[in-house]
């Protein structure tokens, strides 16, 4: 029998949600993530390019789904610094479902070697 298990869901922001549970008779475990609304305020408050947009929204969303072994009253920190782009995140996140996110630069160039 394929039992579904979900474990109660977090709310990240309005409209965004993080649930997990087992599933395959508690074979297999889930993690479903949808941060959009999230990223989507992230990006418009630091303002951020297309390159920086992408880059911070694939930070938060690794940094979201490795939250979800946080329990109580934990808190997991994720810092990421890049030579190439040269950009940094810092992604704040609590058992709650509480996040904060921090972009630096708004505006990334490409970088990328003309060939």
């Amino acid at each position: 029998m394929n039992n579904t298990v979900p474990s109660e869901g977090k709310k990240i922001q309005q409209n965004d949600q993080f649930q997990q549970g087992l599933t395959m008779d508690a074979k297999v475990r889930y993690l479903f993530v949808d941060a959009t609304s999230l990223i989507r305020t992230a990006i418009e408050k630091h303002e951020l390019n297309t390159q920086s947009a992408d880059l911070c929204a694939e930070g938060v969303l690794a940094s979201i789904l490795m939250s979800s072994q946080i329990k109580g009253e934990e808190r997991l920190t994720v810092q990421l610094e890049s030579n190439e782009p040269t950009c940094r995140m810092l992604c704040d996140i609590n058992s709650e479902g509480g996040v904060r996110v921090k972009w630096i630069p708004a505006n990334l160039e490409d970088q990328s070697t003309p060939n």
